[in-house]
C-alpha cells in the first residue's frame, strides 16, 4: 500500500504540472495498472446517441484496439458509463447486465473495474482496469482507481482553462501568464447559472464591495444581466443565450463599462460556447479581462 500511495503521489504532481492531456491519460493508465496489479487497461470515450459508440483514448499494452476507431457498445451499459457511478464486475460471466464490456476484445470471464473522469461537472470519460479472468476487486482498490480518475479530470480541465486563458489574452491583448494577468473566468451550464469561477472572479467581488456568494456558483448570470437594464449588460445577455444553445458561431467579445466611484474602467468579455470533445454544447464561458481601451459594444470575435 505504501508503494500505491508513492506512486499516487508522484501522478498528482505530474498531473497537477502537465499541460498534456495526452500524457496524462498515458500515464493514468499506467499507474493503474500498477497500483491495482491488473494487466490491461485503458481510458475510453462515449461518443453519439443513437446509436452510442466507444472510443478508446488510450490503452495498455495487450489490448488490441485502435484509438479513436469507433466500437459498437451496448445501449445499457452506455447509459451506466455516463454515470458517475463506478462499475465493478468481478466475471462477466455472472453478470448478465451488459453484452459488450468497456474495453474491447476482453474474454468471456473477464473482471473489469471503471471509474468516471468527470471534467467541469460532467462524465469525460472513464478509467478502465481489466482482467482477461475473473477477480475480485477489494474496496480499497475501487477507491484507488477513482482517486487516479480524479486527478486525470482535474489535469484535463486545468488544461482547458490554460486555453481559454489564453485565447482570452489572445483577443484582449493581455499577458496570459497568470501573474501578469487579472483575466476572470466563470463556466455557465445550459440555463446561464454559474458553476465555477475562478480565483480573480471571487477576489474583484471581494475587493470591489460584492458578495460572493451572490456573484459566483449557482447565481443566473442571465438574471444578473436582465436585472442590470442596461443596453451593454443587454448584448451580454443576447450572447451568452446564444452561447447556451450552442448557437454562437463564435467567440464574441464586448468591451464594456464596469467604472467604480473613483476610477473609469472598461473589461473586455470574451463569450463562448462551452463544447464537449464531441461538440455537445455543456453551456457557455464568460471571461473578464482589463482593456485600456474605451468604448462599448462589439469589437472582435474568432
Amino acid at each position: 500500500m505504501e508503494d500505491s500511495d508513492e506512486r499516487l503521489a508522484a501522478f498528482s504532481r505530474y498531473a497537477y504540472r502537465s499541460v498534456d492531456i495526452a500524457g496524462v491519460v498515458a500515464r493514468a493508465v499506467d499507474v493503474t495498472l500498477r497500483v491495482l496489479g491488473v494487466p490491461k487497461g485503458g481510458v475510453i470515450r462515449i461518443v453519439g446517441r443513437r446509436p452510442a459508440r466507444l472510443v478508446v483514448v488510450q490503452a495498455s499494452a495487450g489490448v488490441d484496439v485502435r484509438l479513436g476507431e469507433p466500437y459498437e457498445l451496448d445501449a445499457d451499459l452506455a447509459h451506466f458509463l455516463r454515470s458517475a457511478e463506478p462499475l465493478v464486475i468481478e466475471d462477466r460471466r455472472d453478470d448478465p447486465r451488459f453484452t459488450t464490456a468497456p474495453l474491447p476484445g476482453l474474454s468471456s470471464r473477464a473482471a473489469f473495474l471503471a471509474a468516471t473522469i468527470t471534467v467541469d461537472g460532467y462524465p469525460w470519460g472513464r478509467l478502465v482496469a481489466a482482467d482477461d479472468e475473473p477477480r475480485r476487486f477489494l474496496p480499497e482498490q475501487v477507491a484507488l482507481i477513482e482517486r487516479v480518475a480524479a486527478l486525470t479530470g482535474a489535469s484535463v480541465e486545468r488544461s482547458r482553462w490554460q486555453r481559454v486563458r489564453t485565447t482570452a489574452a489572445m483577443l484582449s491583448g493581455q499577458p496570459s501568464h497568470p501573474a501578469q494577468s487579472a483575466t476572470e473566468v466563470a463556466l455557465l451550464d445550459r440555463t446561464g447559472v454559474i458553476v465555477w469561477v475562478n480565483r480573480a472572479w471571487l477576489d474583484f467581488a471581494r475587493e470591489n464591495g460584492g458578495n460572493p456568494e451572490r456573484t459566483g456558483v449557482g447565481m443566473s448570470y442571465l438574471e444578473c444581466c436582465d436585472a442590470a437594464g442596461d443596453p451593454a449588460a443587454d448584448d451580454v445577455a443576447e450572447a451568452v443565450r446564444l452561447a447556451v444553445r450552442g448557437e454562437l458561431p463564435a467567440a464574441m467579445l464586448l468591451r464594456l463599462p464596469c467604472h467604480s466611484p473613483t476610477t473609469s474602467r472598461w473589461y473586455d468579455v470574451l463569450i463562448s460556447s462551452r463544447l464537449d470533445d464531441d461538440g455537445d454544447c455543456l453551456g457557455a464561458t464568460v471571461t473578464l479581462s482589463r482593456s485600456e481601451a474605451q468604448g462599448g459594444g462589439p469589437v472582435g470575435g474568432r
